[in-house]
């Protein structure tokens, strides 16, 4: 009793062999299908983890496509979350690395392949499909997965990044790659640039701009890049046509395309209009799309907005030799040189002239590169700032946090700037500037109540009577939300970040493998 011959063992193994998808079948059913599955440990690497996401519809008895989403904080479920909606209307897994994060390049691919393996072995994952996502360093790495486990992806969705540093547009072939960007984002030009490349070497894709920062876009935008992804599907014979679906995608692009061409911005219209006959092409007759973009190019104000829009790009193109030489000065200051001072960096900067043009209305694309440029500014002043701080130079950290909270003005992450300044003047000895810039930063839209009684930086503030009433104030927002301000920072709402306190800017993957800041290509 209770011990199997070795006949018994070998029909067992014969019949998993023979019935994978039996195995694949027992494996996944204590997960609840449905819902989001907050942690799921690797089997055979418990070290690794990730969010998952089963159609409520899913069982063994047919393969399914899978989307394998990197978070650049490890934060799986984010993306999970956004995908939630679409995966659950178009059938698809979802799985969301818990350990994957920005930073150096060998921990994600560990964390990837042991992500890889273990859905590949727990449920029936159609081989041909696929598909890769990620957010800034996450979307670096959805773009080399396909090297870190030698497996061929149909498709790679990339937020807020576009392709590593050294990696070769024709390196996307065969995947379809659905692109996605801020029109605010630091990355933009990353992303923007890969239109001329990618058509050179004839790779299937599409870009798409919304008006947003560095984040995982909106929910709507991330379904449609798994609409599209089934479009690409389709169109290449990895699934059968859906004369409805083609139809109901053909006409919300139109109606979009032809919005934005109402709204007088006919630079973004003709851009739909082009990617919407490329998409279509071989689906439904593109001729009259074809020909309205062409009407629409014609025009005398398109080629003024595209003048603009062109200028306004070669304007911040133009200044990043100033951001990097300022930078470089503030890393390595020339010796013999005054103490730097946040003002002459500012003004180094062109800080102020920046914010202006980031604020008028004259140009959209003025603003929209100002706003870029600005976010750079804070993003590498964030990273400064803290290299400082850890390396004990709090005048320097508080000189950074400053140029960052300056630069970041309108940014939903200033409150954090705000926050980090507050915590180097603490360190620093600064308790005035400390609590003033604290002040600041909960009238900005500060609200980590956690964090701001945890975090040590700050332990020299805490017998004072303006922090008491600082915590007991957001103590009663949570009480009483109607107190809020209304501002909340992206710790609770998604933009990137890596740091290790606070509310910050993301940190580039490694210094071998980013992008540089920003990607000229």
């Amino acid at each position: 009793m209770g011990i199997c011959s070795g006949s018994s063992i070998f029909v067992a193994l014969l019949f998993l062999s023979l019935f994978p998808a039996a195995s694949s079948e027992r494996q996944s059913q204590e997960l609840e299908k449905g819902r989001i599955i907050d942690k799921v440990v690797c089997v055979k690497n418990n070290q690794f983890s990730y969010a998952l996401f089963l159609p409520s519809t899913y069982s063994g008895e047919r393969e399914w496509p899978v989307i394998i989403c990197f978070d650049p904080r490890a934060q799986g479920r984010r993306p999970v979350e956004k995908f939630r909606a679409a995966a659950e209307t178009f059938g698809y897994i979802l799985a969301g690395s818990l350990d994957s994060k920005n930073g150096p390049l060998e921990p994600s691919q560990k964390a990837a392949k042991a992500v890889w393996a273990d859905i590949r072995e727990r449920f029936s994952i159609d081989t041909g499909r696929i598909y890769t996502a990620g957010l800034s360093g996450g979307a670096e790495v959805a773009a080399i997965f396909p090297y870190f486990v030698e497996t061929q992806v149909a498709g790679i969705i990339s937020c807020g990044a576009g392709l590593p540093q050294r990696h070769e547009p024709g390196w996307v072939k065969p995947s379809s790659y659905f692109g996605i960007i801020g029109n605010w984002d630091f990355r933009y030009l990353d992303m923007a640039r890969l239109d001329e490349p990618f058509d050179k070497v004839q790779v299937t894709h599409r870009i798409v701009y919304f008006d947003g920062w560095h984040q995982w876009p909106p929910e709507e935008l991330m379904g449609e890049s798994v609409e599209w992804m089934e479009l690409m599907a389709m169109k290449s014979g990895l699934r059968n046509k859906d004369g409805r679906l083609i139809e109901a995608a053909y006409q919300k692009r139109m109606k979009n395309a032809a919005d934005l061409e109402s709204s007088g911005r006919l630079v973004s219209s003709v851009h739909e209009y082009e990617s919407l006959a490329s998409d279509f092409k071989d689906l439904v007759d593109v001729a009259k799309v074809e020909e309205k973009a062409l009407a629409v190019k014609s025009s005398a104000k398109f080629r003024e907005l595209e003048k603009d829009k062109r200028a306004a790009e070669e304007k911040e193109l133009a200044f990043q030799p100033r951001v990097q030489h300022v930078f470089a000065v503030i890393e390595e200051p020339v010796s013999g040189q005054s103490p730097l001072r946040a003002k002459d960096i500012a003004k180094a900067l062109e800080i102020d002239s920046w914010v202006a043009a980031s604020i008028q209305t004259k140009s959209l694309f003025q603003s929209e590169a100002a706003k870029r440029v600005l976010s750079q500014v804070a993003v590498l002043a964030d990273r400064q700032g803290f290299k400082a701080r850890d390396g004990g130079d709090y005048r320097l950290a508080a000189l950074c946090f400053e140029l960052a909270a300056k630069a970041s003005a309108g940014h939903p992450m200033n409150p954090g700037e705000y926050f980090n300044l507050a915590c180097a003047f603490a360190i620093w000895g600064k308790e005035k500037d400390a609590l003033k810039s604290l002040r600041l930063a909960v009238e900005k839209g500060f609200d980590d109540l956690g964090l701001l009684e945890s975090d040590k930086d700050l332990d020299s503030l805490r017998a004072t009577p303006q922090y008491a009433a600082i915590v007991e104030e957001l103590k009663a927002r949570r009480r009483f939300p109607a107190l809020s301000s209304g501002i909340h920072p992206a710790s609770a709402g998604g933009v990137s970040g890596s740091m290790s306190r606070g509310i910050s800017f993301p940190r580039s993957m490694s210094s071998s493998s980013s992008t540089s800041w920003p990607c000229t290509r």
